[in-house]
C-alpha cells in the first residue's frame, strides 16, 4: 500500500482504526466532525441510506457482488467522484473495491480525503446492525443480546486497539 501510494506513509491509515475498541470514539468524536462539514459523499451499496446520518450527504450507488465487475464498476464510481467538489470527504464501504478506489483517487483528487469507514455505520444508515462483533458494543444489555455482548468483551475483541 505505501509503495502504490509514492512511498510514503503520510496521510495513510487503515480502516482497522475505526472498528473494535476504537469504534465508540469514532462515532462520538471523528464521525461529528466528518458530518459536519459540506461535501461529503458515502459511497456503497444501493441499499444503504447515508441521508440518516446527515440530510446533506451523497450517495454513490455501488450494487452487490463488485469485485468481479470491479473495472465496469470502477469506471462508473471514478468519473462521479471526479465531479465532487473541491475538498471533499468521500466515505467508502465498497468492500475490496475501496482500497482500488482510494489508489486510483489518490491519482486524479488528491484534494479529496478519503476514508474507508469499512462496515462502522451500517447500524446507522439502514444496513445490517450487529454483522460485525464490535458492532455489539451498542447493542443494550438484554437477555437476547447478552451472548453477542458477553463474548465480545470475553473474548478480547475489544482490546485491538491502534
Amino acid at each position: 500500500m505505501i509503495e502504490l501510494n509514492g512511498g510514503t506513509p503520510d496521510g495513510l491509515t487503515f480502516s482497522d482504526l475505526l472498528i473494535n475498541e476504537n469504534w465508540r470514539r469514532f462515532l462520538s468524536i471523528t464521525l461529528p466532525l466528518i458530518l459536519e462539514r459540506d461535501n461529503v459523499t458515502f459511497i456503497g451499496n444501493f441499499r444503504a441510506r447515508p441521508g440518516l446520518l446527515g440530510s446533506s450527504l451523497g450517495h454513490i450507488v455501488i450494487g452487490d457482488d463488485v469485485i468481479p465487475k470491479y473495472r465496469e464498476v470502477l469506471s462508473e464510481v471514478v468519473p462521479k467522484v471526479n465531479l465532487l467538489p473541491l475538498d471533499s470527504i468521500v466515505l467508502s464501504s465498497a468492500s475490496s473495491l475501496t482500497n482500488i478506489l482510494g489508489q486510483k483517487l489518490l491519482q486524479i483528487r488528491p484534494d479529496i480525503t478519503f476514508i474507508d469507514v469499512g462496515t462502522s455505520l451500517n447500524p446507522f444508515i439502514g444496513l445490517e446492525a450487529g454483522k460485525r462483533e464490535y458492532h455489539s458494543q451498542i447493542l443494550p444489555w438484554s437477555f437476547r443480546n447478552l451472548k453477542k455482548k458477553a463474548l465480545y468483551y470475553l473474548l478480547g475483541s475489544h482490546k485491538m486497539r491502534w
